[in-house]
């Protein structure tokens, strides 16, 4: 699944809506609500993957986008099937902030006496997969 792919697809989907002069405020609204259910719905089922192969005690969010209110809730009642907590930023200043999800992954893994002695090595996986111990 790619959501460059889904997102191309609005795209020519927007496209031809117009050529056939139907784009009207109904329409943005119904595109819209498609893409979001459908672009949620990949995430659950890579999040669902992630719970099963990985066994987390709790999943926190970070993100632009745990700010949109349907893919939290989603993502909440998904959760439930694994009796999973979530836990979600107090404060939507925080949802995006970078730094304060770098400094939570920091304190986790303080807490469990891990520290990195060369700097140098410390490195961005863009292609963490799921399989990949990120810890």
């Amino acid at each position: 699944f790619s959501y460059s792919g889904l997102k191309t697809a609005v795209r020519y989907l927007v496209d031809d809506v117009k050529k056939e002069h139907k784009f009207n405020r109904q329409t943005i609204c119904d595109i819209a609500a498609s893409f979001q259910r459908v672009a949620t719905a990949s995430l659950i089922d890579r999040l669902k993957r992630a719970v099963i192969i990985n066994k987390p005690k709790g999943l926190l969010l970070g993100g632009g986008v745990i700010s949109n209110v349907y893919v939290r809730n989603k993502i909440r009642s998904s959760m439930k099937t694994f009796n999973l907590p979530v836990y979600i930023p107090y404060s939507k200043k925080l949802f995006t902030d970078n730094a304060g999800m770098i400094g939570v992954a920091a304190y986790f893994k303080a807490q469990r006496g891990e520290f990195v002695s060369d700097v140098s090595s410390v490195d961005r996986k863009p292609n963490l997969n799921f399989t990949d111990n990120p810890c």
